[in-house]
């Protein structure tokens, strides 16, 4: 049982390589602290939410913080790679 204090701990990733609905393709996110970056496989596109503000996800502040969203968007690079994670492949006809 842990008594008093935090847990020291690290980022968070995540990595789904594959069409989770029509709409939602491959994807991968990491949380570091109330920051949470998601990025889209398919296109690039990235995600980036204050969580300490923005607990519902609603406003994307990549466009307002792109140095953390590039950073957090490295870290996750990184960490892919680091653990061998498999990227999707795209599949025509």
């Amino acid at each position: 049982m842990l008594r008093g204090g935090t847990v020291p701990r690290g980022p968070l990733f995540w990595h789904f390589p594959q069409y989770q609905t029509a709409a939602i393709g491959p994807r991968g996110a990491v949380r570091d602290r109330h920051w949470k970056l998601i990025e889209d496989y398919t296109t690039g596109a990235v995600l980036l939410y204050d969580l300490a503000n923005d607990s519902g996800e609603q406003r994307d502040l990549s466009s307002c913080a792109p140095a953390r969203a590039a950073v957090l968007q490295r870290r996750l690079a990184a960490w892919r790679q680091q653990v061998g994670a498999r990227m999707p492949t795209r599949r025509d006809g």
